[in-house]
């Protein structure tokens, strides 16, 4: 009895909606490779804040037209995964030197947005994912360059320079539409 409830549930509906708008309310979702960006710490002291600024030259539209969407509205761009991680551990083992990591993005037409967040780090890391706040990102993504603002706190003093990456990697929400004849 439920059955036939739900199908004739599913036949109204779809009665009341044309193919036309079911079809222009269709939405698609796509994950990014990850981006790394390579960023070098000079000598510092343990309680120093270090801050660099990397100048990104988006292939946004690019990657959409890869992907088979090159028409498609974009809904929306949220991060899935910030990691920081050692990039040569014959120099340095671990990720001990850093306390505190801050990520913002900003670009010509948006301000300075933080996007990720790591406090307290542990001890021992190789690697040091992110905390990720929900923060749409899409209009950065779509600008023709946008930087990304890398801020840490250094917890014990660093004699050497310590060469990281920082990897990113997002999904994008997509609206898809019929084109018009």
């Amino acid at each position: 009895m439920k059955i036939k409830t739900y199908f004739i549930i599913a036949v109204a509906i779809f009665g009341l909606t044309s193919c036309e708008d079911l079809l222009n309310n269709l939405g698609a979702t796509f994950d990014s490779d990850y981006y790394t960006y390579q960023l070098i710490i000079p000598p510092s002291h343990a309680g120093d804040s270090v801050s660099q600024t990397i100048a990104v030259k988006s292939d946004f539209q690019d990657l959409l037209k890869e992907k088979g969407y090159a028409d498609a509205t974009v809904q929306d761009v949220y991060l899935t995964d910030v990691q920081i991680d050692v990039n040569d551990q014959s120099q340095v083992s671990n990720l001990d030197a850093i306390e505190s990591v801050k990520l913002s993005l900003s670009s010509g037409a948006y301000p300075e947005k933080p996007v990720a967040e790591k406090e307290n780090t542990e001890k021992g890391l190789t690697q040091m994912p992110l905390t990720l706040p929900k923060v749409d990102i899409a209009g950065y993504l779509q600008e023709d360059s946008y930087n990304i603002k890398v801020q840490g706190v250094i917890g014990e003093d660093i004699t050497s320079l310590l060469a990281i990456n920082v990897k990113i990697k997002f999904r994008v929400d997509l609206k898809l539409s019929v084109p018009k004849e």
